[in-house]
């Protein structure tokens, strides 16, 4: 199965606390086809994140490689904003963006949140992925 013009996909991820540690969660895009990770978007903030000594990540990989396509910064973000890594990534920082935005045929493509570190870890918010598959 393939198409001559890619089609979008905004996957949902669900709500990810933050604060919790590691929350993982995965997706695989439609049989045979190929994808380009386009964006991430974390937005509904519910509880504020913070970034006392770290900030909260997350990330899109593999088992072994868990930021192997991308790693979004949150830092500080307060209730009700919204965060495109596309937009409001700091470019300048070789630590987050998307690294490899090629995303294999069949294979299942991790998610996961770091959390933040020092003061009150906090943070709550819902988590989208967005694909182009081709």
């Amino acid at each position: 199965m393939a198409y001559a013009e890619p089609f979008r996909e905004i996957l949902p991820m669900g709500t990810f606390d933050f604060a919790a540690g590691v929350v993982a969660r995965s997706f695989k895009g439609p049989k045979g086809l190929k994808g380009r990770l386009k964006d991430i978007i974390v937005c509904n903030v519910s509880e504020i994140f913070n970034e006392d000594t770290s900030e909260a990540f997350l990330q899109v990989g593999t088992s072994g490689d868990p930021d192997k396509y991308a790693k979004a910064g949150l830092g500080v973000t307060a209730t009700t904003d919204t965060y495109r890594l596309t937009q409001d990534d700091d470019l300048g920082d070789p630590l987050t963006g998307i690294f490899d935005g090629d995303l294999p045929a069949d294979t299942q493509i991790e998610v996961l949140s770091i959390q933040n570190v020092g003061g009150t870890e906090t943070g709550i918010a819902d988590v989208f992925i967005v694909v182009d598959w081709y």
